[in-house]
């Protein structure tokens, strides 16, 4: 069976007591740089390992082989789950009624993920602890420090979770850092840590200005951060009387969530005809091709129609229900991805409640951060901070929201998020000769904030964001993938290394508007190309590669990414190194699965457009009661 694609990344807060601490030296930076402010990395949703600790001993929970046990993913054993749910499936099948089908799904659903369950305040039930970059005193250790102290795998750890080297190899390690925390902790401890963090840092280095870069649920982060604490702890704590914040550079950012969350706290899964989609199509027909790779998509599509079409949306609300009610309901951490549209109608349906009580206040103290998220940036801008946003879009939402029609995306937040205000329609479409910009933010004529030859030809207008002069988009680009996308990757290095406040205009290797490139195919053939001893070669042979391998170092030489030329780069790579034995032939597909692909997605279309949008018992069902 092919994977699941993925749907939907703490005790820091030291106290300062010993005074101004010595400056460390800039080792390892590159001339021009000896000066640079140092960076603080805050990562995305499941970017830190998180571990199961014994609250009694303090020492890590260990499985049977003497591992430490992370608390995510949690550890499922399937067939333990299995013999309560059986025989309700199997009577619900032959009688086609729920037979307490719901009731032990849902108990099933809350014994699997009790592991990563949470209290009446926000705090994860069991006691789990991040694996955090500190010293024994709770200070932040840049990747130096880490190095210095042994702790390679450490620093190993941080280059594989945010590739941004770049940013390393230019200002030094010792003036990089990353702010680890449980992904599914409280959101406002965190945020306290997180500002704990940064004085930290900032102090480390004789109380400077600090740049810092809040990726994906990072930025929920900065949201809470800047509302909760910039006027009081940051806005003149920097030298000078100068914010403490030099820079913020927002890489796809979570401020105004994710539809997938709010859709999911609304119970508007893609299963029903919610945002105008009608008929349920998207249940029996397109959601699970959609999500699951090969033949179990329509699979399961055909499966469903085992069960009446009433009982099957009776199950998945129920399951819901239990799942949200009482679970997911109390992390604060998920409710910051709640977009702020959806919150008032969410906060109703599941936090009304005695027992809500402390996460309602804290989900709404978030929520005006998130009200007042665009007007404190637009603040902070005007208080002298660097304020940059990096933005992938033109795609489609995981298929499990029932907005994923409706909104374009970078598969997992949509564009009006990520950018603050960005103005994008679906992906295939364009703005209509029609469209006036609503509150455009830029209006300088010869800026065009636009992605083609004209507005009205074009997918996405960038001048409603609050930033079009420092917003910069990835056509083509999916959110997952960032951490592999050179071009990205590259930009970001360039912002968090630049002294003056640069923009959308200042360099032409990093256009407003560019698509996104995931290359590590193409340096794999380079290398290997590389290595190979050519001289048993033919003279054509030899040349060839010789001309593909050219034009593949050139491909990704440029930060310009041209449609289509990556993916030429890479066929004329593979045609001359399979032809000379450096590559194996690509195999074919299996013939199993092919020819299972093809008959069930038969079957499945032809069932909907025959049978339509419901269970096999359904017709027999009407014609008995009639």
């Amino acid at each position: 069976m092919k994977h699941m694609k993925r749907l939907t990344a703490v005790l820091l807060a030291m106290v300062l007591a010993l005074g101004i601490l010595a400056v460390p030296a800039a080792a390892g930076a590159e001339p021009g740089y000896e000066d640079a402010l140092p960076v603080v990395l805050v990562h995305g949703i499941f970017q830190s390992e998180v571990f199961l600790q014994n609250a009694e001993t303090g020492e890590w929970e260990k499985d049977g082989e003497g591992k430490r046990i992370q608390a995510w993913p949690p550890k499922v054993d399937i067939m333990a789950l299995l013999p309560p749910v059986i025989l309700p499936l199997l009577a619900s099948l032959l009688l086609q009624h729920d037979i307490c089908l719901t009731k032990k799904l849902g108990e099933a659903v809350l014994t699997a993920l009790d592991g990563i369950s949470w209290k009446a305040d926000g705090m994860p039930k069991q006691n789990l602890q991040v694996r955090r970059f500190v010293d024994k005193n709770g200070k932040p250790m840049s990747i130096k420090e880490l190095e210095d102290a042994g702790d390679a795998e450490g620093k190993a750890y941080i280059y594989r979770t945010l590739p941004l080297e770049e940013v390393s190899k230019k200002i030094g390690e010792d003036k990089v850092y990353f702010f680890a925390y449980d992904s599914l902790g409280n959101h406002e401890k965190i945020t306290g840590e997180l500002l704990d963090f940064i004085k930290g840092v900032s102090a480390k280095h004789g109380n400077s200005q600090v740049k810092i870069i809040p990726i994906s649920l990072g930025g929920t982060l900065a949201n809470s951060l800047i509302d909760y604490y910039y006027d009081s702890d940051l806005k003149t704590a920097g030298p000078g009387g100068k914010p403490l914040l030099h820079s913020v550079i927002y890489v796809i950012p979570a401020l105004d969530g994710s539809r997938i969350a709010g859709d999911v706290f609304l119970k508007q899964l893609g299963t029903g005809n919610s945002y105008g989609i009608e008929g349920y199509k998207d249940l029996y027909r397109d959601m699970f091709p959609l999500l699951v790779d090969g033949y179990m998509g329509p699979l399961i599509n055909i499966l469903l129609r085992l069960f009446p079409k009433r009982m099957l949306l009776n199950l998945i609300d129920g399951v819901l229900d239990v799942l949200i009610s009482k679970l997911v309901s109390y992390s604060t951490t998920l409710w910051s991805l709640v977009p702020s549209g959806d919150y008032p109608k969410a906060r109703e349906m599941w936090l009304m409640d005695d027992a809500h009580a402390e996460v309602r206040r804290q989900t709404d103290r978030y929520y005006q951060a998130q009200l007042h998220s665009r007007d404190n940036v637009l603040e902070m801008k005007a208080d002298g901070v660097h304020v940059y946003d990096v933005v992938e879009y033109n795609e489609l939402l995981y298929s499990i929201a029932g907005s994923y029609k409706s909104v374009n995306s970078d598969t997992l937040i949509q564009v009006d998020s990520a950018s603050m205000g960005g103005t994008a329609v679906m992906p295939g479409e364009a703005l209509s000769a029609s469209y006036v910009p609503q509150k455009p933010y830029c209006t300088i004529a010869a800026h065009k904030h636009y992605d083609g030859d004209t507005l009205a030809n074009s997918t996405l207008d960038a001048s409603t964001g609050i930033l079009p002069e420092h917003t910069w988009y990835f056509k083509d680009a999916n959110h997952e993938r960032t951490g592999r996308n050179d071009v990205v990757l590259g930009l970001v290095s360039m912002l968090a290394t630049a002294d003056d406040y640069v923009d959308v205009h200042t360099y032409e290797a990093w256009p407003q508007f560019n698509y996104g490139r995931v290359p590590g195919d193409l340096k794999n053939r380079i290398n290997d190309a590389k290595k190979a001893d050519t001289s048993v070669f033919s003279a054509e042979d030899k040349a060839a590669l010789e001309a593909a391998l050219a034009k593949a170092e050139k491909t990704l030489a440029s930060t310009v990414v041209v449609p289509g030329e990556y993916e030429a780069a890479l066929a004329a790579m593979d045609a001359i190194m399979v032809k000379t034995g450096l590559r194996a032939a690509p195999s074919k597909p299996d013939l199993t699965e092919t020819v299972l692909s093809a008959v069930l997605g038969f079957l499945s279309e032809a069932l909907y457009y025959a049978y339509g949008p419901r269970g096999f018992i359904d017709p027999i069902w009407r014609i008995w009661c009639n």
